[in-house]
């Protein structure tokens, strides 16, 4: 019985999320081909991320649901656009042209410091103890911007929830 309400509620949501993830990985496969893997691993999670934030605002109804699914999903969608730019910090190809500078010295961060630099960009903190150069700058402006976009829908809906709630 729960197991059908749940499906009925959110089967939908589920399917799309899959379907934004498959063609997160379509795309990155395409471009991968015609040897543009750095665009599709750009297009990737952001792909993917979009899809999942559509899926959530289009699944919650503040009417009948918790803000703690909301924070929950937000949350969630922010922690994955995170690790996944982590990952590309940490296991993109250096280059003469294209690097991370620590503390003013070109190196390839370990997976703890890829997740700071991440956190610090999807915040738009930006410390400045780690620089990128060359193609990561675009994964730092697409991390920020995403990062933007999405604390701005989590502040916007925590509101809009609370305001239904009061009248």
């Amino acid at each position: 019985m729960v197991v059908k309400r749940v499906y009925r509620e959110y089967g939908a949501s589920i399917l799309e999320s899959m379907s934004a993830l498959l063609l997160g990985g379509v795309v990155f496969l395409v471009l991968r081909h015609f040897d543009m893997a750095v665009l599709g691993a750009i297009m990737f999670p952001i792909i993917v991320t979009i899809g999942m934030l559509v899926v959530s605002i289009r699944s919650f109804r503040p009417e009948r649901d918790s803000p703690f699914i909301f924070i929950f999903n937000m949350l969630s969608i922010i922690a994955i656009t995170l690790l996944f730019f982590a990952a590309v910090y940490h296991v993109a190809p250096y280059s003469d042209q294209d690097y991370l500078e620590v503390n003013e010295i070109p190196q390839k961060l370990t997976f703890s410091e890829s997740v700071y630099y991440s956190t610090v960009t999807i915040t738009t903190l930006g410390y400045g103890d780690i620089v990128p150069h060359g193609l990561f700058r675009a994964f730092a402006a697409t991390e920020a911007i995403l990062g933007f976009i999405f604390l701005g829908l989590f502040v916007s809906g925590l509101t809009l929830f609370f305001a239904k709630k009061r009248t």
